[in-house]
Formats: structure tokens, sequence, C-alpha cells
């Protein structure tokens, strides 16, 4: 039941697990490996009242390691490529043209109802939900950080991560160098975006770019009596987490609070 699903997942939490839907209908999905079995999809059609499990079946048992959900449609980025389903979770199609069944660390949509994949080794993008994969970044042939990057984007602007990084403004047709100068021993940057603003984490500060501006700017942030180096970015909504060598920041509207 319920019950026991929710109160069983926070001892799991060294686990992945995503909450994804829309309206009424909310998806909860874990993937806990050989704690559980394999991967969980536990459908609620009532926003959370009523939930039951899934059969997921043309699923693989485990390896899950992205979930997007958009259109009644649920992508699950697996160790074995994508699937797609169109029934809540019920059952699953593999949707591999172009991947050739890649480890997929990352699903992305953006503009004009393009998706982006990353796998361990490129950048791809569907233009047919799914249906055909192509292309579109190869990992650097002198890079040690390009499997631990990802993509992000705001309504004007996809950055693609790598050392150096890169950004379009044509939904990923043309790519071109961030207009910042960033040191060449340490120009990996950590990115994450709300709404029309991108933020970045580089060299232990964090920097903003908005749409409507042309420069990236410098973020002035609260004092801490600790000499707190920033080191990587995520967002969650209207919500901004800087994980820091000693502690995090979390940025929510014009708040900043020190954790």
């Amino acid at each position: 039941d319920s019950d026991s699903l929710i109160t069983n997942w926070p001892y799991y939490r060294d686990f992945p697990d995503w909450l994804v839907g829309a309206g009424n209908d909310i998806l909860a999905v874990s993937d806990y490996g050989c704690v559980h079995g394999g991967a969980w999809f536990v459908h609620s059609p009532d926003q959370g009242d009523d939930w039951q499990r899934t059969p997921k079946n043309g699923m693989i048992e485990s390896g899950i390691r992205d979930v997007l959900y958009t259109d009644g449609k649920l992508f699950a980025g697996t160790v074995n490529g994508i699937f797609r389903s169109d029934d809540q979770a019920n059952t699953f199609n593999r949707k591999n043209e172009g991947l050739d069944a890649a480890s997929i660390r990352q699903i992305l949509k953006t503009g004009n109802g393009r998706w982006w994949v990353r796998t361990n080794d490129e950048i791809l993008s569907s233009d047919d939900e799914g249906q055909h994969w192509t292309v579109r970044q190869a990992p650097p042939q002198e890079s040690f950080c390009f499997q631990q990057l990802g993509l992000s984007y705001t309504p004007k602007r996809i950055f693609f991560d790598g050392c150096p990084p890169e950004y379009s403004e044509d939904n990923g047709e043309t790519r071109q160098p961030i207009p910042f100068d960033f040191p060449m021993w340490n120009n990996c940057i950590s990115f994450a975006c709300i709404g029309d603003t991108a933020f970045m984490v580089h060299n232990y500060k964090l920097y903003y770019w908005s749409d409507d501006e042309t420069e990236i700017r410098l973020m002035d942030l609260p004092p801490d009596n600790t000499a707190t180096l920033l080191l990587s970015i995520s967002s969650d909504d209207n919500r901004l987490l800087v994980n820091g060598l000693y502690k995090n920041l979390v940025g929510e509207g014009d708040g900043w609070i020190w954790d």
C-alpha cells in the first residue's frame, strides 16, 4: 500500500528515485536494484490518494538513470537505452534507433519538441519523440570530464557542459563558446537553469547569465564565517542548490541560505 512505500523510500535514499506527473496523474519511479529486485513504477490517478504498482511490461528490471514525463509520455533512460511508455508505465517500448543501446545519463526536452539524451559517450537529439536519434556531440579526444557533466537550458539558450563549455541559441543547431574568460587549466563548469537565468559554478565562485543580458555576472552571496569553496550546482523547480566544500547554499526567490 502507499504507506509502506512512502516509509520505505527514505531508508534506501542512496538509490535514485523520481516523482513526475501532470494533472491528476503522478508516477513514482525508483531503481533499487538488488534491494527490491529491480525498478519500481507506481502510479496514482488521483494526485496521490491511491497508488498501484504498474506491470512495466517491456521494461528492463533495473539500471534506470533518468526519467522525464511530458504530454502523457514517460521516458526512462537506462543502462540499455531509452524506453517510452504512453500508458502510465504499464507497457514500455524501446526507442534506441541511433543509440545502439547506449547507457543513458540524462534526458532533456527543449524548444520545438526536441528531445536530448546524454550517454556515456555522446549527446544525441530526437525530433520525433524518440523514434530516431541523431548524434549532436561526441566527446572531445582530450577530456577527462565529459561523463561528469550534463545539459541545461533556458527559454533562449541550451548549455552544453564540457571542456570548454558551449551554448546554443538556435535549439542546438549551432554552438559557440561561453563568452567568458575561463582559465584553461580549470574550465569545466557546473550549470543549472531556473526560468530565464543560467547559474554556473566555476573556480569556486557562482555566476549567472540571464536571457535578457549579454554578459555573465558574478553573484553576490551572503557572508559566511567559513571560507566555503563552491564546487557544483543543481536546481529543483524554483530552488537552487550550490554544493560547497564545507557548506551548501540554498537559493529560492531573492533569498540565499547557508546550510
